[in-house]
């Protein structure tokens, strides 16, 4: 058992890496709950109620919680909206240290909790719930854009493996319709499951030549699949790199998870995170 709930952290942890200055304090951290964007009422729906003299309301939200972390000053800040992995999301410590690399680069981070809300121990069998997250994501942003410390045209969605996946979908052109009216800036998807990459904001994908999970081939595929319409895409694929190769937990010890093998790389990791700093950079400033 717990050696399962190991594993589960290692899947979980998202942009586990090096960190990159030398001042990594947060001044803020403290749990938050917020709500899921809702969805609209299907046309079905509307036209039925509107036969029958009624009114219709969007479904119930899904109350979220998460984990808030802002860095020192008044701000107004640029900020990162980060979703966990299958396993749901990573402890106390380790999502501190996590949180500290955006804080660090003066950004204020939003780690949400798709899983415990719901009751769901782990997401990593194939079970669908990635429409559901997408939407975690966007009433995540709503949140973060309603705080007077943050710039809400400034906002990036980031995850990895599930949560890169999830990230793409949430700036993907033909995404889950919400009524929410916000829009990321940027997405940061590390070793994600890649399909339709048609985005209508620029994406970072970061994955291994040797992923046996999320393969980089399908990346790949995914690239030459583009219509051109939108916003860019950039892909890098890392040679030698296995999944979770920022997971710094793994370092000397990879392991199997779900048949799919974990190893940290820390060339890959060292690189992605010089890539992420500059990317954020370009796309919602600090």
């Amino acid at each position: 058992m717990a050696m399962m709930s190991q594993l589960l952290v290692l899947c979980a942890a998202a942009l586990s890496a090096t960190t990159l200055l030398t001042s990594p304090e947060y001044v803020v951290a403290k749990e938050v709950r917020f709500h899921s964007a809702e969805v609209p009422p299907s046309p079905l729906r509307m036209r039925l109620a509107r036969e029958r003299g009624e009114t219709v309301a969007p479904e119930p939200a899904q109350e979220i919680s998460g984990t808030l972390y802002r860095p020192d000053g008044q701000g107004p800040f640029s900020a990162v909206v980060v979703l966990h992995g299958c396993g749901g999301r990573s402890p106390a410590v380790a999502e501190s240290e996590n949180a500290k690399r955006f804080t660090a680069l003066g950004y204020v981070a939003l780690y949400v909790d798709s899983f415990t809300p719901r009751g769901v121990r782990h997401n990593c069998a194939g079970e669908g719930i990635a429409g559901d997250r997408v939407l975690d994501a966007l009433g995540a942003l709503e949140y973060l854009a309603s705080r007077d410390f943050v710039r809400p045209d400034h906002v990036a969605v980031a995850g990895a493996s599930q949560g890169g996946g999830v990230a793409i979908s949430t700036v993907a052109l033909a995404g889950p319709v919400s009524t929410s009216k916000r829009r990321f800036a940027a997405a940061v998807a590390y070793y994600p499951p890649c399909e339709q990459l048609n985005v209508y904001a620029p994406t970072l994908i970061l994955i291994g030549e040797l992923d046996d999970w999320t393969p980089a081939s399908k990346c790949r595929d995914g690239m030459r699949m583009r219509t051109g319409a939108g916003a860019p895409v950039r892909l890098i694929v890392y040679p030698g790199a296995h999944h979770a190769f920022n997971a710094r937990s793994l370092a000397g010890s990879p392991t199997t998870y779900f048949g799919h093998r974990l190893e940290y790389n820390e060339a890959a990791d060292t690189s992605a995170l010089s890539e992420v700093a500059q990317f954020l950079k370009g796309t919602i400033g600090r």
